[in-house]
Order: structure tokens, then C-alpha cells, then sequence
């Protein structure tokens, strides 16, 4: 009897495992939008600071562990929910330069409008806020490693300093084209007393 070259099955193989690996990781998305939108529930409803993880398994309907493999923690989910609503936006890198608030109040429109008002007084929401924006600002090409470009962040942590300090009647989140216009105004006094 003569034996018939075996085909080594590799590209059979190959394909099944690049199809499984495509599956898993179709699902691990599916997974983490799911606990994105369960953090965007809870935090339309309780202050960041009190939401728990076993909250956002429950109400993903998974267990903690399956959290846990996706986020190390409820910070790193907050921060990858908010970088989803940023990219989701499309947020032009010159309006973060020249109308930052304005970009901040179009950030926090649409998915976002409830978790942000509940949010207003939990601290560790608005820093995880304005890290993402600060971030996001300097990864633009718009903003170079020189000291104009920083000046304009600390102009920007400035008003919201001011604001908050103050108690101005200002939401950073929805006041966005009037702290713009106070932000340009002070450049200009600033820039006229040099």
C-alpha cells in the first residue's frame, strides 16, 4: 500500500486558530463596551467615588473577576471610558488649542450629559476628566514641546483653578464659549501688561 504525502494542516490550522483568536477578541470588545456603559449607568446615579466594583459587575451581569481581567481597577475603567467618548467625539486638535472649553463642553454632550452633572462635585471623576483632556492636548501635533503651548495649559488649569476656587456660576463641562471668551480676555490683559 502506498501511503499519501499528509499535508502538514498548518494553513487549516492557522486559520482556525486566527478565527478564535478573532472571536476572543471580538468578545473581549463586546466585553469592555458593556462595562463602559454599566460605569456610564452607575455613574448617571451615585458619585464616582462611591461606586464600587461589584456594582459594575452586577450591572453588566458578570462577575468581579471578569472586571478585573478586563480593568485593573475602577480608575483604568473610568479613564478607558472616558478616552472611548473622546475618540467618539472627533474633537479637531486646533479647537483643543484655540476653544479648549468649548471642546471640553462638546466632550460632555450626548452619552456623557448625565454622568457629568451627577459627577460635578466627585473629585476623582473631574481629575480623571482633566487628565484625559490634558492628555489629549498634548498629543496633539497642534501642540509642540514649547513654552507657549504650556502656557496654555496652565492658562487653562487657571480658569478651572478660578472657577472652582472662586465658586464661579461657571460649569466647566457646559460653559465652554464663555470660559473661552474669559480665557481670551485674560490672554489679552495678560499679553498687554508684558
Amino acid at each position: 500500500m502506498n501511503a499519501q504525502p499528509v499535508s502538514t494542516g498548518c494553513s487549516a490550522i492557522q486559520q482556525i486558530e486566527r478565527s478564535v483568536g478573532k472571536m476572543a477578541s471580538q468578545q473581549a470588545a463586546r466585553m469592555e463596551k458593556n462595562l463602559q456603559q454599566a460605569l456610564l449607568n452607575l455613574l448617571a446615579q451615585y458619585p464616582f467615588e462611591k461606586i464600587t466594583i461589584q456594582q459594575i459587575a452586577e450591572e453588566t451581569m458578570v462577575n468581579r473577576t471578569t472586571v478585573y481581567a478586563h480593568y485593573e481597577d475602577k480608575f483604568a475603567l473610568l479613564n478607558a471610558t472616558l478616552q472611548t467618548q473622546f475618540t467618539a467625539t472627533e474633537i479637531a486638535p486646533e479647537d483643543l488649542k484655540t476653544k479648549p472649553f468649548t471642546s471640553l463642553s462638546l466632550l460632555c454632550k450626548g452619552t456623557l450629559t448625565q454622568a457629568v452633572e451627577r459627577q460635578r462635585n466627585d473629585m476623582a471623576f473631574q481629575t480623571a476628566m482633566m487628565q484625559l483632556f490634558f492628555h489629549q492636548l498634548k498629543q496633539t501635533d497642534v501642540v509642540p514641546t514649547g513654552l507657549p503651548e504650556y502656557m496654555l495649559i496652565w492658562r487653562v488649569k487657571a480658569v478651572m483653578h478660578w472657577v472652582r476656587e472662586t465658586q464661579q456660576p461657571y460649569n466647566l463641562y457646559t460653559a465652554g464659549s464663555i470660559l473661552d471668551g474669559l480665557t481670551v480676555h485674560a490672554n489679552e490683559l495678560l499679553d498687554s501688561r508684558l
